[in-house]
């Protein structure tokens, strides 16, 4: 009679080991005391915790893997301890397969946790110990609190804003084809006529005198007190948001003013060296940011980089952006901020 001692989990209320466990559980060394061996299919969960994506983020992986016992004497012969030879080779695999993705790329390729091609270890582990490899089901994953919530957050606000931006752009298309045939415009969201024509932003705006507030729409203000913040210090904004029938992406004219006098050689090395904004200025052949060009793109365009004719010369820039505001400035930001503190 042989004895065996294997990996497993235990019942914390009867104490017993269980080879098959519960999702999310921990095998343990020498948990499985036995001395029959089943050779028939089986299966058992695993949790791999500390898969670390490229941009080192910690998650962990839950799986179920099936498998079968195909030759005794070659299991007596190459292990002690199958169950902690899977484990290992499972966690090896993940482990591979974490450093091949960022963290938002993983959650889209989960499906691939179920192709036993994704496990060569596994495999290759469970046939030199007389095994075989029968499938494996992704169960899901698991992370902080703090990491879930901001990808949580980041879903729901990108949802809303591809529902927002879809209804308008239908209802801008959907007036050029009136337009076209001479039909009355459709006007079901913004109440006017939007081809063609300009407009103040309609989120509400403030009527109180008593207010500095008063006059700007929840959209102006909303820069006003957000760009402080973004700078970590005091910041003054003068804004004014106005709708136009584009159907993606969003554009700025800015004037910037200085305390101390600045060159255009000096903006433009703060440009080039700047993450997520590409300089997009040619003079010569009339190439700006449009929002064509910034549609679908992470990176902020910036143009029209000159100097500011009202002030005395070097004391303020004028320049020209645009940028998709599905992606930087909404979803695309909620992101960064994840890698920045992940990095921290």
């Amino acid at each position: 009679m042989h004895d065996f001692s294997w990996h497993g989990s235990v019942n914390a209320l009867t104490g017993r080991g269980s080879k098959t466990g519960s999702p999310g559980d921990e095998k343990v060394p020498h948990a499985l005391k036995f001395t029959k061996l089943r050779c028939m299919p089986d299966q058992m969960y695993v949790s791999v915790k500390g898969v670390r994506t490229i941009d080192d983020a910690l998650v962990t992986i839950h799986l179920m893997l099936f498998y079968e016992l195909r030759s005794i004497e070659t299991m007596l012969d190459s292990t002690n301890d199958p169950i902690g030879d899977f484990i290992n080779a499972t966690s090896a695999d993940v482990m591979t397969f974490g450093a091949t993705n960022t963290y938002e790329s993983l959650l889209s390729n989960t499906a691939q946790l179920s192709d036993l091609a994704a496990f060569p270890i596994l495999s290759g582990r469970m046939a030199q110990v007389g095994f075989s490899l029968l499938k494996i089901v992704y169960r899901g994953y698991s992370a902080s609190d703090t990491l879930q919530s901001m990808h949580d957050t980041s879903i729901a606000r990108r949802t809303q804003l591809k529902l927002d931006a879809d209804t308008r752009a239908m209802e801008l298309e959907q007036q050029a084809r009136d337009w076209a045939n001479g039909d009355k415009l459709t006007q079901d969201i913004f109440g006017r006529q939007y081809i063609w024509n300009l407009f103040a932003h309609n989120s509400p705006q403030y009527h109180d005198t008593n207010s500095p507030k008063d006059g700007y729409n929840q959209e102006e203000w909303k820069m006003v007190e957000e760009t402080p913040k973004i700078f970590e210090g005091p910041f003054r904004v003068g804004v004014t948001c106005i709708r136009v029938p584009v159907l993606r992406a969003h554009c700025e004219s800015i004037n910037l003013q200085f305390k101390r006098k600045v060159t255009l050689d000096e903006v433009y090395a703060v440009l080039h060296a700047a993450p997520g904004i590409r300089v997009v200025d040619d003079r010569v052949n009339n190439k700006h940011p449009e929002p064509l060009l910034a549609s679908g793109e992470d990176e902020i365009l910036v143009g029209r980089v000159r100097y500011d004719q009202s002030v005395e010369p070097g004391y303020g820039i004028d320049m020209f952006i645009a940028g998709d505001q599905l992606l930087k400035g909404a979803a695309l930001n909620a992101v960064q901020i994840a890698e920045l503190l992940i990095e921290k």
